[in-house]
């Protein structure tokens, strides 16, 4: 169950709206970067963890905007880029890392020692 970040506006849950955002994929994974767009077309799509969905005229048909609308938190472009970067760089350096597989549930016991 998500726990309500009372930080953030309230939302209408059935208008989704434009942004960057972050979300979990599993319980207790790591955060990953997610984006809502609306082209001038009036497409709506998302991208998760860098993987975009296909897009529609109706958001509620786009693959990925009403996950990343009912369970992403909004947050800064500067954050977003963050979570992007660490999440490319954990692919390439440290592949065992739960940034690099954000499908799998952190296990503290199983991470390397901090010091």
């Amino acid at each position: 169950m998500m726990v309500h970040d009372r930080t953030q506006p309230p939302r209408r849950v059935d208008q989704p709206e434009p942004g960057r955002f972050k979300l979990r994929l599993v319980r207790s994974g790591p955060w990953v970067a997610a984006t809502i767009q609306c082209n001038a077309d009036g497409h709506w799509s998302a991208t998760i963890d860098g993987k975009r969905g296909d897009s529609h005229a109706d958001p509620a048909q786009a693959d990925g905007v009403f996950r990343v609308w009912h369970y992403g938190s909004r947050i800064a472009g500067s954050e977003h880029d963050y979570l992007v970067a660490i999440a490319l760089w954990a692919r390439i350096h440290a592949p065992d890392s739960p940034e690099a597989n954000p499908t799998r549930a952190i296990n503290v016991n199983a991470l390397p020692p901090a010091f």
